[in-house]
């Protein structure tokens, strides 16, 4: 018999090659239907299972772990399906025309419909009896990887002579026009075919929401998104991916606890158990974003629409356009329903998830235990340019997952999701690194073996894992002014209101203190002890009511150390060099996001 893999590549290249929103999503869904409909349809047309390819794709679940319809390829199945999922299948066939001909046909399909996207697949044999299928995996993963810079690039597909008018979006040279909102404008073989495919993908995610019982709908496009936006003119883009699922795919005969006395035994196990993770955390990543959905309050309108417009919802991602108030808690919520499902993943995937879950943090045998994520959420103007505002939502989230490696336990990683956040107050800067460097002081840069502190004027990212979770760690001085519910308290105690029902903290207080935090950090704890004592409101104790159990309260959640008044709070040290951070400035830039939590 064969291994079969086919798979796409340089996929964020082509789904945000060009700052057309309705494009960006057309090709998600061109890259999710090569992994799914592409190949399920290619099985069925050269006599494999039939009937696998279902618009709801719950039922396709459903199918591909049924062992009457996705037969067993060493008990007469013709064609296997292991996974089929966005962007990448694995098959296994029996015979090696069946093999190369599936190939030709799921590429040469690619060619037609999905111009511009690659799409490589590799076949090789495999016996059952004495290969590995892990191994042969790799392997064949390996090749295919040393072979891709042999051949051309996409872009080599589109002749510049002889001269043809330049598509408006993709710079391309022209096939033909679109009409796009009554503007006829001329446009490329591959931003034609993203244009045409972004229907299905908002049908399909449609489809997804009245699955789940949802009395609302989506969005049909950004136009209709914006329109909803009837009192804030914020807007976000927010992107979510999955911690260390690259490691557990390369590990995954031992992550899986894959066993068997003989060698076709333990192919067996390994195969049913990586089709089950795969489309385990499929589901559980699209349960997790319905689960999110409900942090939208409700409107009384004639068709009640989500705001929020997904653009990528595959595997483990998530990438959604939505209302800019509610981005930071719809954030929060995907990342606690992620853990949530993960952890009690439900039916056939259960098992294996938790499995999974527990050999990557190397828990307690009898204990369960979640995948975690990590997201960035970039909050803008509306008319931003997208592609600028989805790279600072990339950066924010590669931010958010360096909190993996600070929460471990005993050395490993613990399973710990993180969230960063930026509001881009100011259109000009949008690199993160930018932002970050003008939020740190370090006057030590450039001296040997100096002692002077690095102060940062923030504390992102934040844990949203819940804080008995975490406890498990050895690593609490880093996590623990970092927890996403002291944010949000945080900002409850700016909002605070007294018995006239203006607030505690005055708006001027507020930005007296945040000027202090620039020019001289040291002078800012001075000028917090003048607020707290011209504000007499603000009731703070330097020794509050945590004493007796119970936490603290008022002014005090407001400060990193609930008993000292500073808004200062030592960090990790690194380089041997001491670092302090405040977490007042996040609260700050938080409080229209995070007033109605």
């Amino acid at each position: 018999m064969y291994l079969v893999q086919i798979e796409t590549t340089g996929n964020q290249p082509y789904i945000f090659a060009t700052n057309r929103l309705r494009e960006n999503v057309g090709a998600s869904e061109l890259t999710w239907q090569v992994g799914t409909t592409f190949v399920l349809d290619a099985i069925s047309e050269l006599g494999g299972p039939r009937g696998l390819c279902d618009e709801r794709r719950e039922e396709t679940r459903k199918a591909l772990v049924d062992e009457a319809r996705n037969p067993r390829i060493e008990t007469g199945g013709r064609i296997e399906v292991v996974v089929a999922t966005s962007g990448k299948a694995i098959l296994l066939v029996r015979e090696g025309d069946v093999a190369r001909e599936l190939v030709s046909r799921v590429t040469a399909r690619a060619l037609d419909e999905a111009p511009g996207l690659t799409v490589f697949g590799m076949v090789r044999a495999f016996d059952f009896d004495r290969d590995d299928f892990g191994r042969t995996s790799q392997e064949l993963q390996l090749e295919a990887e040393s072979e891709r810079w042999r051949y051309e690039s996409t872009a080599l597909r589109y002749p510049q002579v002889p001269i043809a008018a330049r598509c408006r979006t993709s710079g391309l040279p022209a096939q033909g026009t679109v009409s796009d909102q009554g503007d006829e404008r001329a446009c490329s073989a591959s931003a034609y075919a993203k244009h045409c495919a972004a229907s299905a993908f908002i049908e399909r995610m449609r489809l997804l929401v009245r699955q789940d019982r949802h009395k609302r709908a989506v969005p049909r496009n950004v136009g209709d998104l914006e329109k909803m936006n009837d009192s804030s003119n914020w807007l976000a883009v927010v992107h979510a991916d999955g911690n260390g699922l690259g490691d557990v795919f390369l590990h995954f005969a031992d992550r899986a606890g894959v066993t068997g006395k003989s060698r076709r035994e333990r192919n067996r196990d390994h195969i049913d158990k990586l089709r089950l993770f795969s489309l385990g955390l499929e589901a559980c990543t699209e349960a997790a974003f319905l689960d999110a959905l409900r942090v939208f309050p409700e409107k009384k309108t004639r068709k009640p629409v989500y705001p929020v417009l997904p653009l990528v919802l595959g595997g483990d991602d998530l990438t959604v356009m939505c209302d800019g108030l509610y981005a930071l808690v719809f954030a929060a919520a995907y990342l606690d329903a992620f853990e949530r499902h993960t952890r009690h993943a439900g039916g056939k995937y259960t098992g294996i998830m938790n499995q999974v879950a527990r050999a990557t943090c190397k828990g307690d045998r009898e204990g369960t235990y979640p995948l975690a994520a990590s997201a960035g959420v970039a909050i803008i103007k509306a008319h931003y340019p997208f592609h600028a505002a989805y790279d600072l939502a990339e950066a924010l989230t590669a931010s958010a997952k360096k909190a993996k490696e600070r929460v471990t336990r005993n050395g490993v990683p613990w399973p710990c999701s993180s969230l960063d956040f930026h509001v881009l107050f100011d259109n000009a800067h949008a690199d993160l690194d930018g932002i970050r460097a003008r939020a740190t002081i370090d006057r030590g840069a450039g001296v040997p073996a100096s002692k002077e502190p690095i102060i940062r004027l923030y504390a992102k990212p934040y844990v949203v894992s819940p804080a008995e979770h975490l406890e498990a760690c050895d690593t609490g001085d880093w996590w623990s002014i970092r927890v996403w519910e002291s944010l949000v308290s945080r900002v409850s105690a700016l909002l605070e209101k007294g018995d006239g029902g203006r607030r505690k903290l005055p708006s001027s207080q507020m930005h007296f203190l945040r000027e202090a935090l620039y020019p001289d950090p040291g002078k800012a704890d001075g000028r917090l002890q003048f607020v707290l004592d011209h504000c007499k409101d603000l009731e703070f104790d330097a020794y509050p009511k945590s004493r007796k159990g119970e936490g603290p309260s008022g002014f005090a959640l407001l400060l990193p150390n609930p008993s000292v008044a500073s808004l200062f709070v030592e960090d990790v040290s690194e380089d041997s060099r001491p670092v302090m951070v405040t977490p007042f400035p996040d609260a700050l830039e938080a409080m229209e996001f995070l007033g109605g939590v």
